[in-house]
């Protein structure tokens, strides 16, 4: 997947680390298709977004290690600190 990322429009800025980082709506391909997406304001990288293949849902995983539906926020469609895990 990390080739897939470099394709895509428009192109993700960088952090220090090197990590891509992705608006909102850049993310949306990548959730379709498997990745576990982490934003730089949750500090736990163990809380990421997936989309849910049991229900198609887009949900957030926990640190409790659970799924919960994401309801999503003005900031979080306006967010463009999203990196892939």
């Amino acid at each position: 997947m990390t080739d897939e990322l470099k394709t895509l429009s428009p192109t993700p800025r960088k952090t220090d680390d090197g990590l891509l980082m992705f608006k909102f709506s850049g993310i949306i391909e990548l959730l379709l298709e498997g990745a576990k997406i982490h934003k730089l304001d949750w500090e736990d990288k163990e809380y990421y977004a997936i989309i849910d293949k049991k229900d198609g849902v887009l949900k957030l995983h926990k640190t409790d290690g659970k799924l919960y539906q994401w309801i999503l926020s003005q900031s979080d469609m306006e967010g463009t600190d999203y990196t892939v895990l």
